[in-house]
């Protein structure tokens, strides 16, 4: 969800929207502003935008509230269509009968179909493009089918994925298979397993940290999607219920992560939305230095194109690369 389509999203926004508004998938811009932050509900998982939301005054939550009605619901689409589908179900059902409803999206990231998606969940609206966007507005009728719209919204729940073995919902990185980068690393862990106090960074819905639970003494699960690491609580706390779960942005260094580690695991994530960022890894590499004692150790998995050779030689005293394939490159780096 680009600022266009944020700017497009508020377009039909009345100046003032009166009683309670619920604002999903909410994102720090100039247009929030015109909201009163009195009478307004923030939902964001992504653990950046919700720091900078929060420190502005507004209520934040990273998780939809599933009581309560509000007269208003604005709700920014996402990238992963059933996620946007579960979302505008969700604020339907919290919205009032007669109450306002606006939903806007990038045309590359489901704003075409942002009108079929309307008629999907029984609604009639109206529409406007503009800042290779889409928003569609209207009132929700006194008459919905409740019933439609719980199914939709729990399309987007929380739910078993590869045969039942891990917990995730659509809208995690990889949420329903296993990323080919983690697959490798985790054969990497099984032949060097790590021990002591250990920390997943980014640990989306847990694969990597299933495969140190019987190695490591003191687990620490860490990602800036709150859905990732509810995913991760989920799918493990049946295996060890010892696990500490930290909703972190890992680049921010105002951020508080554990330290005096014996080891760190990562694949790193390298986008923001669509764009490609290897600063994000770099910051990645930077942080695992800084949280692991002397004679610690760094497993991590990369896109093997991704230029953070220099940046892991500047950081740890020995790199050594134990395997690539398929594109990737493992790295095992010794503080």
């Amino acid at each position: 969800m680009t600022t266009d389509a944020v700017a497009a999203l508020f377009l039909p926004v009345p100046e003032t929207l009166p009683g309670r508004t619920l604002f999903i998938n909410a994102r720090p811009c100039a247009e929030i502003e015109r909201l009163n932050a009195d009478s307004l509900q923030a939902q964001q998982y992504f653990r950046p935008h919700a720091r900078i939301l929060a420190e502005s005054g507004y209520v934040v939550t990273p998780h939809i509230p599933m009581d309560g009605t509000f007269d208003s619901v604005l709700v920014a689409g996402a990238r992963q269509h059933t996620e946007t589908i579960s979302s505008l179900a969700a604020g339907l059902l919290r919205l009032k009968s007669g109450g306002f409803f606006a939903a806007a999206a990038a045309n590359d990231e489901g704003g075409k179909r942002l009108g079929r998606d309307m008629v999907s969940l029984g609604l009639t609206y109206r529409e406007q493009s503009k800042y290779h966007a889409r928003v569609v507005w209207g009132e929700k009728p006194d008459e919905v089918d409740d019933d439609g719209l719980q199914s939709a919204r729990e399309a987007g729940d929380f739910q078993p994925v590869l045969d039942g073995a891990f917990i995730a919902c659509p809208g995690v990185f990889g949420w329903d298979r296993i990323d080919a980068g983690s697959k490798l690393l985790a054969e990497a862990l099984n032949a060097h397993p790590v021990s002591g106090r250990v920390a997943d960074f980014g640990c989306g819905y847990g694969y990597l940290t299933s495969h140190i639970l019987n190695s490591a003494e003191k687990i620490y699960c860490l990602d800036a999607d709150w859905r990732a690491i509810e995913s991760c609580s989920r799918s493990l706390k049946s295996k060890r219920d010892d696990i500490n779960y930290l909703w972190a942005d890992i680049t921010d260094p105002r951020e508080t992560i554990p330290a005096d580690l014996d080891a760190v695991v990562m694949n790193p994530p390298f986008h923001e939305g669509r764009a490609a960022d290897p600063h994000i890894g770099i910051s990645f590499i930077t942080r695992a230095a800084q949280s692991l004692k002397s004679g610690g150790r760094l497993m991590m998995v990369a896109n093997a194109h991704l230029p953070y050779e220099d940046t892991l030689k500047k950081n740890f005293s020995k790199v050594d690369k134990i395997t690539e394939s398929g594109g990737y490159k493992v790295y095992h780096a010794k503080k």
